[in-house]
Order: structure tokens, then C-alpha cells, then sequence
């Protein structure tokens, strides 16, 4: 049985959006997709697909929004937010200490593990633009004057970690990670070889943003050498001429993919295997 409890939503609400720089921006945004009738979102679509996952992962969790979304969509689930930034992290973890079911991971999660510089952007609140990459040119188009400071952060494996953690599979992977997806999914390799992740929600961008990050298409060509398929894209940001900037995009992997046609047939799904 699960028992209700009150819970404190993340903090600084007014800061996050009224009086953050770009607010008008960022508000036609909202209404524009979010708030659009009919309008399908990745996390709404994660939670169809799995309706009762055990183990959640948040990779770049923040000050704990998502975290606290799939707590209210899936309140028996167990939830791992990593999180590299030391005052984000610290505030991430006072956001869902009521929660146990919730675990908050002080780490970069990457592909080896250790330590490395992380960027962190000082005018993006709640450090909503820190990344292990630095940040491209392209990025200051809609950041002008952002100003980035390197600070040593630990990191680890999505591997390394489950292994030490007896964790053998995980149902829904959010990744939110600035550009630096592609270490994150070397450091997962043998969850993935074993089709171990089920669904990836993961941010995607048409256009670059960080030194060395991946766009959709080769994000997709990386999953796909394990076997994983897109099944969405959601929620693009766009520039003042329509470009879709960056989105969010939700993969399947074979194995799960196999279980949903088993559960709904070849021609409810849109796919076979």
C-alpha cells in the first residue's frame, strides 16, 4: 500500500521563471507547446509505456522538478537523481529529503570514473546549462552575456555504479546532461548491450550547443548500434524564425520493444522487430 505524504516542491519557483533573464521567451515557450491542447510530452508517454517502473534514473537532475514529477506519476518506483553541481546538488537533496524513496548521487555521470572540470554557467539558475563540455558558440546566441566557471566534480558510470549498487536493470533513464550524452551512454554500455535500460528519455538538440556534443540524428545512430529505436520527439524550443533548437526524444530498447508487441500486437505499436 502507499502511504501519502506531503511533499515539498522544488524551490524558488519565482526566481525560476518570473525573474529569470529571458522570461518572456521562455513563458511564449510554455504556452506554445506545454500548454497547448493536445500537445503529447516524453514524461507522459515514459509513464504510458511503463506504468509501474521499480528503478528510475535521473541523469543531471538539478534542484529536483523531473525527480519530483516521476515521484507523483510513480510513487513506489525507486528514483536515482545525479547531480555534479555542489549548491544545486545541496539544494536538490533538501528539495526530496522527505521522499526515501528517492536517492541523490553527488556525481557527473560520464564515462569512466574519477574526477573532471564541469562548466558551470552562473547566470542559468539552478545551473540549468552546466555540462562536462564547453559551452559552443552557438550556445551564446541565446545566452549572451553567461559567463562559465570550471569547478572539479566526481564522476561516474551508469555501469561502475549499478554493478556496486546490484541494480541489473532500470525501466526509465531521463538524461539531461547539456551535450554530453554520448558519455553517459559509454559509460552505460553493458546496460545497453543487455537491453537492460528500457525506456531513455533523453534531451536532444538540432543544432549544436556544446563543443563535441551530439545532435538528434547522431544521437539516434549511437542508440541504434545497441539496438534502441526512437519512438518520439517532444517539446521543441525554437528561434525567432522557427528553427527548433533543442527538444526531448524518448528511445526504446529491442527487449522492451519485443514486449510491446507481445503485449499489443505488431500493428497497435507501428513496428516490428
Amino acid at each position: 500500500m502507499v502511504v501519502a505524504v506531503n511533499t515539498a516542491k522544488p524551490d524558488d519557483l519565482l526566481h525560476r521563471y518570473l525573474l529569470r533573464k529571458g522570461m518572456v521567451r521562455k513563458v511564449r515557450h510554455r504556452i506554445g507547446t506545454h500548454l497547448r491542447w493536445g500537445t503529447r510530452d516524453a514524461f507522459g508517454d515514459a509513464a504510458a509505456l511503463v506504468p509501474k517502473p521499480k528503478t528510475v534514473f535521473d541523469v543531471g537532475a538539478n534542484i529536483g522538478y523531473v525527480a519530483h514529477s516521476f515521484h507523483k506519476r510513480w510513487p513506489e518506483a525507486s528514483i536515482t537523481c545525479f547531480e555534479p553541481t555542489p549548491e544545486t546538488f545541496e539544494r536538490l537533496s533538501k528539495n526530496l529529503s522527505q521522499l526515501p524513496q528517492i536517492t541523490c548521487v553527488r556525481a557527473a555521470i560520464s564515462d569512466r570514473d574519477g574526477v573532471a572540470t564541469f562548466h558551470v554557467d552562473n547566470e542559468a539558475f539552478g545551473g540549468g546549462s552546466n555540462s562536462l563540455l564547453d559551452h559552443a558558440k552557438e550556445f551564446d546566441l541565446t545566452a549572451k552575456g553567461h559567463s562559465y566557471e570550471g569547478v572539479e566534480v566526481a564522476t561516474r558510470r551508469i555501469d561502475s555504479y549499478c554493478n556496486e549498487k546490484g541494480i541489473d536493470h532500470i525501466d526509465v533513464m531521463k538524461i539531461d546532461v547539456e551535450g554530453a550524452e554520448p558519455l553517459v551512454l559509454d559509460g552505460a554500455s553493458e546496460l545497453l548491450e543487455r537491453s537492460a535500460i528500457d525506456v531513455i528519455i533523453s534531451e536532444v538538440r538540432l543544432v549544436p550547443g556544446y563543443e563535441g556534443g551530439v545532435l538528434l540524428h547522431e544521437l539516434t545512430e549511437k542508440l541504434s548500434a545497441h539496438g534502441y529505436r526512437p519512438f518520439g520527439v517532444y517539446r521543441f524550443a525554437t528561434s525567432a524564425i522557427g528553427q527548433s533548437l533543442w527538444g526531448d526524444a524518448i528511445f526504446l530498447g529491442p527487449q522492451f520493444r519485443a514486449k510491446l508487441i507481445s503485449r499489443h500486437g505488431a500493428e497497435a505499436c507501428g513496428f516490428v522487430d
